[in-house]
């Protein structure tokens, strides 16, 4: 094949025929997907009942002018940003984003960084917070201290915590809290992340080590998840809904330039 065509099959695989499988198991074409469709389905039969439980929470918190404080370290900030600042979702969802904690500037040093139990106290400092807000930590192992201690900070201050993050990989895996305790065991209410200790899911025959790690795909949809369900909540009662449109969308800019105001001088990263 030509180096042109060649490129040209790469970028639209249609143009040469069908796409190959990817296979985690001889036979089995795109595991990572369905993976993905077992454990959404797995999602929906057992997490009505604590998502809307949180969702109830954080509608209070709203109605009473609180904040819903989201902190995650490593991969997990990831879903902190999805909470925040999204098209469709509430600007009452504040991200707590601590550079030393994410991956841009040193994937060592971050994941260093994330068992140094005091650390947790430097973060919450930069962000004030009152009576009426509540905390979502999220940590798919919720066993290193950083989140651990995030959660117990909040908890010493009253405020109510969610964890988002895998029950069976935090028994799985020795706890680092100087505590002994985990993030699921802090929590005034979890949402279970289902998946094994490691994250990594999937198997190909021969390797020892296993790939595809699938919390954020999964949280990412029990994040959306909670903001459906809060501004359901609220909408119910009849309670303004603080509610993000695509800048991309027409009445995006004017409508957000409105929350932006309301909001600025309480979300450190707007």
């Amino acid at each position: 094949m030509a180096a042109g065509a060649e490129l040209e099959a790469q970028m639209h695989p249609s143009a040469a025929g069908p796409a190959p499988s990817v296979t985690g198991q001889p036979g089995e074409a795109l595991p990572v997907v369905a993976a993905v469709i077992e454990r959404l389905t797995q999602l929906a039969e057992t997490h009505a009942a604590p998502i809307a439980a949180a969702a109830q929470l954080f509608a209070r918190c709203i109605r009473q002018g609180g904040l819903i404080h989201v902190f995650g370290a490593g991969h997990s900030h990831l879903l902190a940003e999805e909470l925040f600042f999204r098209a469709g979702g509430l600007l009452s969802f504040n991200a707590l984003l601590d550079p030393g904690l994410m991956l841009h500037e040193s994937a060592v040093a971050a994941g260093e960084l994330e068992r140094i139990a005091e650390y947790a106290a430097i973060v919450l400092g930069k962000y004030p917070m009152s009576a009426a807000d509540a905390l979502l930590v999220i940590s798919y192992s919720g066993i290193n201290p950083v989140p651990v201690e995030v959660a117990r900070l909040a908890k010493a201050r009253s405020l109510p915590v969610v964890a988002l993050t895998s029950v069976e990989a935090s028994r799985g895996s020795p706890a680092r809290h100087p505590s002994g305790q985990r993030l699921y065991e802090v929590a005034d209410l979890v949402l279970d992340n289902p998946g094994p200790v490691g994250d990594a899911s999937l198997r190909l025959p021969g390797l020892e080590t296993p790939l595809c790690a699938l919390s954020t795909i999964l949280g990412a949809a029990i994040a959306q998840s909670l903001v459906y369900a809060t501004a359901a909540a609220l909408h119910s009662q009849g309670h303004p809904l603080p509610l993000l449109r695509s800048g991309n969308a027409p009445g995006g800019d004017s409508l957000n330039t409105q929350l932006v105001t309301a909001y600025r001088r309480r979300l450190r990263h707007l």
